[in-house]
């Protein structure tokens, strides 16, 4: 049998006709409990005690109604009522809460009055009602999780548009950053710096445990993930503030990260994006560190310049690539040692485990191949040109 359809005797449907009249007086008692209980979410004040009445008065009606119709259970009205609620953010268990004081106070006033009802009827329709009122709950709770759901939906989409805003605004329209940043609750005022930290398939984000290790220095953080890297803003007091919380974050991700210098103004943020994507390309992929932007010239200057920082170490190391491979990584290697020990040979020969002489001919022979001595302050500088074009950009 279908809820209370077919039960609603005569007997039941006249209490349940005197419970409706009474309704106004039903709302007062429900209003005063509801109150009483929820006042974490509920302000005594003569509006929210008059709006809470009407949604009592609906409620309570809506279950004597239900209660006593002839036709199917219209559950639409309990699912519509879940949506208001979570639109207007009351929590769901204070919702579920109202909703079975409402079913409680109803069921006292009609046990209250139940003693002329046969006992057959009364248990036949007690039991076809707490069927109707459990679904009425479930319509309710759904109704309040869709809507809830939708509503967290629109709160990311929202939030993701004013990221992209930030990052893709440009100098000529600096008001469009500014709305972005008061729509994300990020400071108007301070200092700024933009993030780009390189993608690793397989390897995880970790962009929510750099936003946590940056809050501990009191920098807040946004993040957007385009193809290629994860973009971030830092927004802090100061300068040093934003340089000592972002130099922490090079153990969080697993490649490369590059930092925008440090700025004032909101509509340098589009700006800044293209430096940290230059300063994460200074240094060589799988190095895990904080690169910023200004901070290695020559790297900076090979990277905005590819093409031809790729055609200058084809030309200086060319005559390398036409040896043996396992002769000439023995060569790049000792040359990368040579400039990382500032020209040391003992240095070198001691981290390559080999005499001083071997490290001597090594660098003869790069001499001979490339026509470059290391002795040969301007020549040396072509060589570590090169080397680091190779290096960042591959040949």
């Amino acid at each position: 049998m279908d809820a209370t359809r077919g039960t609603a005797t005569s007997n039941i449907g006249q209490l349940l006709g005197e419970l409706s009249s009474e309704v106004d007086g039903l709302a007062e008692t429900l209003t005063e409990r509801i109150i009483a209980t929820e006042q974490r979410y509920l302000e005594d004040t003569p509006a929210n005690r008059h709006y809470l009445y009407d949604a009592c008065r609906t409620l309570l009606s809506t279950i004597l109604f239900q209660l006593g119709a002839a036709q199917p259970a219209d559950l639409e009205s309990a699912g519509a009522a879940g949506r208001l609620r979570a639109e207007q953010g009351i929590p769901l268990a204070t919702v579920l809460r109202c909703y079975r004081f409402a079913v409680q106070l109803v069921w006292e006033e009609f046990a209250a009055r139940a003693n002329r009802i046969p006992p057959g009827e009364l248990i036949e329709f007690t039991t076809a009602a707490w069927a109707l009122v459990d679904r009425m709950s479930d319509a309710l709770t759904t109704g309040y999780r869709d809507t809830e759901r939708a509503l967290i939906r629109a709160d990311a989409e929202t939030r993701a548009r004013h990221i992209r805003e930030l990052f893709d605004t440009r100098t000529e329209t600096p008001a469009r950053a500014m709305e972005a940043l008061r729509a994300l609750d990020l400071p108007e005022q301070g200092s700024y710096t933009v993030l780009a930290t390189e993608i690793e398939p397989g390897r995880p984000e970790n962009t929510a445990a750099a936003t946590q290790s940056l809050r501990q220095h009191s920098v807040t953080a946004v993040w957007e993930t385009r193809e290629d890297v994860h973009l971030g803003l830092a927004c802090g007091r100061s300068p040093d503030e934003i340089i000592s919380a972002v130099t922490g974050l090079a153990t969080l991700f697993p490649g490369r990260t590059g930092a925008s210098q440090p700025f004032s103004a909101p509509q340098r943020i589009a700006d800044a994006v293209g430096e940290a994507r230059l300063a994460l390309r200074c240094r060589p992929p799988g190095i895990r560190t904080v690169t910023w932007y200004g901070a290695d010239p020559i790297p900076l200057l090979l990277v905005q310049l590819p093409a031809a920082a790729r055609r200058t170490a084809a030309r200086i190391l060319g005559p390398l690539r036409e040896i043996p491979d396992i002769q000439r990584e023995e060569l790049l290697t000792t040359l990368r040692a040579w400039f990382d020990h500032g020209g040391s040979n003992p240095a070198v020969a001691r981290q390559l485990h080999c005499h001083r002489n071997t490290i001597l001919y090594r660098l003869h022979k790069i001499r001979d191949l490339t026509g470059r001595d290391c002795d040969n302050p301007v020549e040396a500088a072509e060589l570590y040109i090169a080397l680091q074009a190779e290096q960042l950009l591959g040949q």
